[in-house]
């Protein structure tokens, strides 16, 4: 039955993980998906709108309507690049710089929240697993891991027993050029 495989189980898990993170994003004035927008921007600096929906594999109509509404809301500005007046570049404004610091604890809390009661050894193994399998299921897909240079566990928290491995994931042809 396709309920016992762990891929399913997985993508439950994730649905359940989605629900629980909607809610908190609604406590701060959030859309989901839109703190993912932010943190990249943070994480990147600017970044052109067109690979912003690459990086986050997300279409186009969805990166626009994200970004409009992050910009009304005051949490970035959008311009165009000076090397290509074509192309859009965002970049967070102080408030959202302020309001990726407010996400930050936000994903920590709700972290410690959902973990409650997982030891730490499981914690670790998840983490360690989790990690192995987002790189398979990317190299199988035949699709490149576009969200950072470094491996998810590289950038996972310490505390959670999630060391950094030699192997990296490998990313888009475009992320080298961000």
């Amino acid at each position: 039955m396709v309920q016992d495989t762990l891929l399913y189980q997985l993508a439950q898990a994730g649905k359940a993980q989605r629900v629980f993170i909607a809610t908190k994003l609604r406590e701060v004035g959030l859309h989901p998906g839109q703190d993912s927008v932010l943190m990249l921007i943070k994480e990147k600096g600017s970044v052109c709108l067109s690979d912003l929906g690459l990086l986050l594999a997300i279409q186009p109509p969805t990166v626009t309507k994200m970004t409009v509404r992050l910009e009304r809301a005051g949490y970035i500005l959008r311009r165009s690049s000076p090397q290509d007046q074509r192309k859009c570049m965002i970049d967070l404004t102080e408030k959202g710089e302020e309001k990726v610091a407010e996400l930050e604890e936000l994903w920590r809390r709700a972290d410690e929240e959902a973990m409650q009661g997982v030891s730490p050894s499981a914690r670790a193994f998840l983490g360690e697993t989790l990690c192995d399998l987002e790189s398979v299921l990317y190299r199988r897909a035949g699709r490149w891991k576009a969200y950072g240079k470094e491996t998810s566990r590289a950038r996972a928290p310490r505390q959670h027993g999630h060391g950094g491995h030699a192997g990296a994931v490998p990313v888009s042809v475009r992320e080298s050029a961000l």
